[in-house]
């Protein structure tokens, strides 16, 4: 209940002091934060029992206080502000050069194609014209918001004339730095993983498109299927399956919904043989169980797909690398690693429990990135390290041994058994280096299968799977390079 108090002056110069006629002439002292009103003690106890009640002579302590908090919390806001800045120029000029080659090779080739590709070029120019013009009512944002920040550093130091008015100010101020930290938090999220997606018969015209290409894995001897997640933009992860000799030949697409956009996407690069090679991908505490149709002589489309949903993953973790167990039999296993776990779990393609494997023994850096499983020995790539750990599962003494590139400054990004022999893709960003390694199956390195270098994102190698004897290496423009021993 919210009480309007009587009050008259006190008749002390200049009206500050004034007294409560409710309450048997009670001074009206105090004020209530919920109800926003200046009030006397009795008033306090009967009508705002359960209310924030302080006195008028705490508000400049008080507001003081509030004050230096606001500050404080804007110094890490502007920082924020700066980190979120930088990545968003780097996207900023990856677009540019997208939208570029996309421009130059729509005006380069529509003179002699205009009749037939009239209808693509206008859509792929819309497309261009709205990312520009999102560009700028980015880059708008952005303004606005380092205008704000400048703005509330200086109006914060402000001291209004009375408490009540100064403390009404500071209460503005606060809700106003929540606002900014709001705005900070979403530029933050911001993604721009802009890749061309080849569409069928249209040559050189290509569809911008917000997509991140996550790798590919061999299903067939001639088939390759290469994975997309394209959440963002239609909440779908993508699957495409081509021909390694000829990535522009497309054999099907299939889109998988899954609407959990923030957890990343990440796949075996190892095929479960079940009837068929199914493939198996991992998103938030979700494994897809991806089923080709087989057609007799190439996987056609897609027979089904199944999830499995894992409850023992906190809310606050997701799957960050699956391994499928080599050789493949009928009803075999998969391991997972998840965010911030010291374990390995190990499921049937039911979804069955096998095991849990404890690896905090095993001084890893960081999460598991990526993971190899070949009969009872797991391979491990963690972020940030030079390192791969091999190790037996039922090996209880921690006993690790360490492969090692033999190029300097090599880091590994990913590990798969091909049943005979371990494949290893390695980068140097610093020197746009990039190799692919044979190691035998106790960890000795056997031969260098490939050693090339790239020139910018787009034809940096993103994984690495097999077919028999021989490597496909999947670049981020989605070129295969195959290698041999």
């Amino acid at each position: 209940m919210v009480v309007t108090h009587a009050v008259q002056d006190s008749g002390i110069p200049g009206g500050d002091s004034k007294t409560c006629t409710k309450h048997q002439q009670m001074q009206l002292d105090k004020y209530c934060n919920a109800c926003d009103v200046v009030i006397c003690l009795e008033g306090a106890f009967q009508f705002h029992k359960h209310h924030e009640v302080f006195s008028i002579s705490d508000i400049p302590g008080k507001a003081k206080r509030e004050r230096e908090a606001i500050i404080a919390q804007l110094k890490p806001t502007i920082q924020e502000y700066k980190d979120a800045k930088q990545p968003y120029g780097e996207q900023k000029r990856l677009q540019k050069r997208c939208r570029d080659q996309a421009l130059h090779g729509i005006q380069q080739h529509s003179a002699t194609l205009k009749a037939q590709v009239q209808e693509q070029e206008q859509m792929l120019v819309n497309m261009v014209r709205k990312r520009e013009k999102s560009d700028v009512e980015e880059e708008g944002r952005i303004e606005t918001l380092v205008d704000d920040v400048g703005i509330l550093k200086h109006e914060v130091q402000q001291v209004k004339t009375t408490p009540i008015d100064d403390w009404r100010y500071v209460r503005r101020m606060m809700s106003r730095v929540s606002e900014i930290s709001r705005d900070v938090g979403n530029m933050r999220e911001i993604k721009a993983d802009f890749l061309f997606e080849p569409v069928p018969n249209n040559g050189v015209f290509g569809i911008l498109k917000m997509s991140t290409f996550i790798g590919g894995v061999m299903v067939r001897p001639t088939q390759l299927v290469h994975v997309h997640d394209e959440r963002i933009a239609n909440g779908n992860i993508v699957l495409i399956c081509i021909s390694p000799n000829d990535p522009t030949h497309v054999y099907w697409r299939y889109p998988i919904k899954n609407s959990d956009v923030f957890a990343p996407v990440v796949m075996s690069s190892n095929t479960a043989h079940a009837g068929v090679y199914n493939l198996l991908l991992g998103a938030g505490c979700k494994v897809f169980i991806v089923k080709p149709h087989d057609s007799g002589a190439r996987y056609d489309s897609v027979d089904s797909v199944r999830s499995l949903t894992f409850g023992e993953i906190p809310p606050d973790s997701w799957i960050v690398s699956i391994g499928t167990h080599v050789p493949n039999v009928t009803g075999d296993t998969f391991a997972i690693s998840t965010r911030n776990s010291t374990d390995i779990r190990v499921y049937r393609l039911s979804g069955e429990a096998v095991s849990v494997i404890d690896i905090s023994g095993y001084d890893l850096l960081g999460d598991v990135t990526c993971l190899g499983y070949f009969e009872d020995t797991f391979a491990c790539i963690t972020r940030d390290s030079h390192n791969i750990t091999l190790f037996k599962a039922a090996d209880t003494s921690n006993q690790v041994k360490f492969v090692i590139p033999p190029s300097v400054g090599m880091m590994p990004v990913e590990i798969v058994h091909t049943g005979a022999d371990w494949l290893v893709l390695s980068i140097r960003n610093k020197t746009k280096q990039w190799n692919v390694l044979t190691y035998k199956s106790t960890g000795e390195l056997q031969c260098i299968r490939y050693e090339g270098t790239y020139d910018d994102l787009h034809d940096i190698p993103v994984s690495v799977s097999y077919w028999k004897d021989e490597a496909f290496v999947s670049l981020a423009n989605q070129n295969v390079v195959k290698t041999s021993c």
